[in-house]
């Protein structure tokens, strides 16, 4: 939300476009994600305990397809509307100050590089176990 507010605060065209754009994004993908976890993962499973949710790519494919493509769209896959919010809003900053622009880029990736391992090794640690036998552990 971050970047909506220097979008918005840009005061320029593109800025404010794109600070729309992604609230646009942000109050569609978020709901959806909170209906696919809590509407229907805790439904079916009665706990929030992520380890109990494996293989539920073997089980319910439609959901991980679901799932898959609301958590890439919030991680501002390009040609979503959160990546081209997002854009927009950098365009936007980096039209007003090109400083700010390069420091709010900069940071963006840094986070995109923190958030995707760490939801490969959610996704793929606990969706594709198949058969529940294994345990999976990323620390020694």
């Amino acid at each position: 939300m971050a970047v909506v507010v220097l979008g918005l605060f840009s005061n320029t065209v593109i800025g404010i476009e794109g600070g729309i754009a992604l609230s646009i994004a942000h109050g569609v993908i978020s709901p959806a994600m909170f209906i696919l976890v809590g509407g229907v993962l805790y439904d079916r499973f009665h706990t929030r305990v992520i380890r109990y949710y494996r293989g539920v790519t073997v089980y319910m494919p439609v959901f991980y397809a679901l799932f898959f493509v609301t958590t890439a769209f919030n991680m501002a896959v390009p040609l979503s509307l959160n990546w081209i919010g997002e854009f927009l809003s950098l365009a936007g900053i980096f039209q007003r100050s090109p400083l700010v622009g390069i420091e709010g880029g900069i940071a963006l990736s840094i986070a995109h590089g923190v958030i995707s391992p760490a939801m490969f090794i959610l996704v793929g640690g606990v969706l594709y176990d198949r058969f529940h036998t294994r345990v999976i552990r990323y620390y020694r």
